[in-house]
């Protein structure tokens, strides 16, 4: 918010200073210019940008930050379907640990939905049985994080469809914790 959106690279800079919670400051600075940021500044012909540039300079210090706030860019400023998404986030040049905070989105975005068989079938279309889990974990954690009606009942429902559902399952008890 102190820079206004205008330069995220002078933002994640200043949350290198912290000596405490730098990933919570990158991924605040991160959503907050992915929802902030002008129109322009995102483009189809590069729908990774900024954080494949962020990469480039940082040693994949920004990874998890921008995994975690680059499905929202190809969706709501991108205007691509959910399944463009998937692609998009399973692409082989990406990171693990961005790979795996996009998936991660992925799921929360499908929790959004309240929805218990649309985040079954979304969770069940991603590109791979790892990235499926990671989709179902955070879904069933999200509808217990966004205390959405009903919660107990659907993640646990969420939670059963996973192919690691005792993973998911772990997880969910961990968060009630």
């Amino acid at each position: 918010s102190f820079h206004q959106s205008k330069n995220i690279e002078k933002a994640l800079l200043d949350c290198d200073l912290l000596k405490q919670g730098r990933d919570f400051c990158y991924d605040g600075e991160v959503m907050e210019f992915t929802r902030s940021s002008q129109d322009s500044f995102y483009s189809k012909d590069k729908p990774f940008y900024p954080c494949d540039a962020l990469e480039e300079t940082s040693d994949d210090l920004y990874s998890l930050s921008c995994g975690r706030n680059q499905p929202v860019v190809f969706v709501s400023r991108l205007g691509m379907t959910f399944e463009d998404a998937i692609k998009l986030c399973g692409e082989n040049n990406l990171s693990s640990k961005f790979k795996g905070s996009c998936f991660d989105a992925l799921g929360f975005m499908l929790a959004s939905t309240q929805d218990v068989n649309k985040i079954i079938n979304g969770c069940k279309n991603m590109n791979s049985a790892e990235y499926s889990s990671l989709c179902f974990k955070s879904a069933a954690g999200e509808l217990n994080f966004q205390n959405v009606p009903n919660w107990q009942e659907k993640s646990k429902v969420v939670c059963d469809a996973s192919p690691t559902a005792k993973m998911c399952h772990d997880n969910l008890e961990r968060l009630i914790k």
